[in-house]
């Protein structure tokens, strides 16, 4: 990371994407150029309900259960000490809210999202607001695939008596959480890097639970309090949240925010890792000269909605392969098309001799496999796949057509290339 001197705070701008208010310490996220639609960004707490846990109106919040003794969680630092920098790379605000808790944000150049760096203990809710009418409803991942959609205190097949706001409110967030106005045509989206609790307790907000200390037990079973410590203190944990939205692009516009936002998603869950080794007897210009600079195991690039799940050995010269369409049928109105994925082309390392199809969990072949047929009530369904047709043999096994949402799998029997060693020297 490039950075520059520390610029004064009378320079309250990063890029056109966030602004520094003087007077409050206050962060807003600008996520769009053609509206002006400022986020708050700012961190709460709750604090945890004790009581004696006799009976289930008085138990204590803990591992099994999240009991908040408020409705409203509290503000950690209404004006939290900040410095701007700027670099020609990256500009980022450091913020200090407590002894505790502070964050990095981040604006990239030419990047259309925001990072935020958060460094947090013991127990802070990440909290960001908008003028929104998002009408009690927003979205959460299932497992990082297709959004599941959520209305606040409701339940689509029982009538639900609500007897604690904010934990019945609570949803896993794998890797992404979203709301939308549809009167203003906007959309947010805050995407995560793990699992976190989420909600979006009042229109134009999403909640995020970052850590939970307590130091009393939910009598659930285990007999000990949510207190995690190290060192003799409770534990720290660091993360980073990335903001991204603006406005809906027009029906047949592409790519759509949801595209961007899964692309996004993607990006940061299967980032390159950096490994640093010892080059003291080599110049740059002998090493490079010596050793590979760059490498690809593909020899064409996959369709931007297609990603490998998994590549690895089998048995033999074979290799177990999945290939997966990452969006929804509704997400864009051409990426959510089914795609043609050609095997014989696509790796540098080997040929492709045969492929073989399997059920999801290669443990039978798919030609093979006879489904139990589930005899069930009709409820309402939000589908987000695409209906596909049972078995059929492929006309060219070498092809694989993939619908919205669908994963397939493989067996594939290969023939390896003499030079497809990735630490081949020249």
């Amino acid at each position: 990371m490039l950075l520059t001197n520390f610029i004064p705070m009378s320079s309250t701008f990063l890029g056109n994407k966030v602004q520094l208010a003087i007077s409050t310490g206050e962060v807003q996220l600008f996520l769009d150029d053609k509206q002006n639609l400022p986020l708050h960004q700012n961190f709460y707490y709750y604090t945890g309900f004790t009581g004696d846990n006799r009976h289930f109106f008085n138990r204590s919040s803990g591992a099994y259960i999240f009991r908040p003794k408020q409705k409203t969680p509290i503000t950690i630092a209404p004006k939290p000490v900040s410095e701007v920098y700027k670099g020609p790379v990256v500009e980022e605000i450091h913020q200090v809210f407590s002894d505790w808790m502070s964050q990095v944000i981040r604006v990239y150049k030419e990047e259309n999202h925001v990072e935020l760096e958060w460094l947090v203990g013991p127990i802070p809710v990440d909290k960001f607001s908008i003028e929104l009418e998002t009408n009690g409803t927003f979205y959460t991942d299932s497992n990082g695939r297709e959004l599941l959609k959520r209305k606040r205190n409701f339940r689509s097949t029982w009538e639900v008596n609500i007897s604690e706001p904010v934990a019945a409110n609570y949803y896993p967030v794998t890797s992404r959480i979203l709301i939308r106005d549809t009167t203003k045509n906007v959309e947010v989206a805050v995407l995560t890097d793990r699992a976190q609790g989420g909600s979006s307790l009042g229109d134009g907000e999403i909640e995020l639970m970052l850590h939970r200390r307590l130091l009393h037990d939910d009598a659930f079973g285990v007999e000990e309090a949510l207190n995690e410590t190290a060192f003799g203190k409770g534990l720290v944990a660091r993360g980073k949240h990335y903001v991204i939205g603006g406005t809906i692009p027009p029906i047949g516009a592409s790519p759509s925010l949801a595209a961007l936002e899964r692309d996004l998603a993607q990006r940061k869950l299967l980032s390159p890792w950096t490994f640093l080794s010892p080059a003291n007897d080599f110049t740059f210009k002998q090493w490079a000269s010596t050793y590979k600079m760059e490498y690809s195991g593909l020899t064409n690039a996959l369709p931007p909605n297609v990603q490998i799940l998994t590549l690895e050995p089998w048995q033999g010269r074979s290799l177990l392969l999945r290939l997966e369409h990452t969006l929804e049928k509704t997400d864009d109105p051409l990426l959510s098309k089914p795609v043609t994925v050609y095997l014989q082309k696509l790796f540098s390392p080997f040929t492709v001799v045969s492929a073989r199809e399997t059920t999801l969990g290669a443990n039978q072949w798919l030609k093979d496999s006879d489904r139990l047929v589930w005899q069930v009530e009709s409820n309402e369904v939000f589908e987000t796949f695409s209906e596909k047709p049972k078995y059929q043999d492929n006309i060219d096994p070498m092809t694989i057509n993939l619908t919205p949402m669908q994963i397939r799998t493989f067996i594939l029997d290969v023939d390896y290339s003499p030079k497809s060693s990735i630490f081949t020297t020249k």
